[in-house]
């Protein structure tokens, strides 16, 4: 969904103009979710430490939060990175961990969790796979978040959704043990 700049500033107009507080707020909300749309078909490269990441502007606070702060543990056995995102994590565990699946059920952050994987070579170390996990296999509605990574199946947003494929954790443990 692109938004040209006249389309944002109207909306901007429009929201100013309105007199209750409450019809304010749900207005600049949707002005700001209607940006973050557009800044969803932005895709940033940046060298982080030895690692090169993929992401949209959106990310950088996840990327910051695992790779700069280091604010997650250093796995070293197998990990089964679910919800993998853009692949901050699964860059991390890499360093001391030789196996990691990585599990994202969006097809947008799963497509930019494949590049991060390719691009730092770690295609031996990191199987991804694009699934939602739930307690059956089938199919899920995926409701697109309001922050980087916060997609839910529960929760709709209005700004978005996709039908993605959905496993269990078992049926995921067992293809990767054998």
């Amino acid at each position: 969904m692109a938004l040209s700049l006249v389309e944002v500033k109207h909306d901007i107009m429009k929201t100013i103009t309105n007199t209750s507080v409450d019809r304010v707020e749900i207005g600049a909300m949707k002005i700001l979710y209607k940006l973050l749309g557009i800044l969803d078909n932005i895709v940033l490269k940046k060298s982080v430490g030895k690692f090169v990441v993929f992401h949209r502007p959106n990310d950088w606070k996840v990327i910051e939060e695992v790779l700069v702060k280091h604010g997650y543990p250093h796995p070293d056995g197998m990990v089964v990175d679910v919800g993998g995102h853009i692949g901050c994590y699964s860059l991390l565990a890499s360093k001391t961990s030789n196996r990691i699946v990585s599990i994202e059920p969006s097809k947008a952050s799963y497509k930019l969790l494949v590049k991060n994987i390719a691009e730092n070579n770690l295609g031996r170390k990191v199987e991804t796979m694009n699934l939602a996990l739930g307690s059956r296999p089938g199919f899920v509605r995926l409701f697109k978040g309001t922050i980087p990574g916060g997609n839910s199946t529960d929760v709709d947003f209005g700004l978005g959704s996709e039908e993605v494929a959905m496993t269990t954790l078992d049926k995921v443990c067992s293809k990767i043990s054998t």
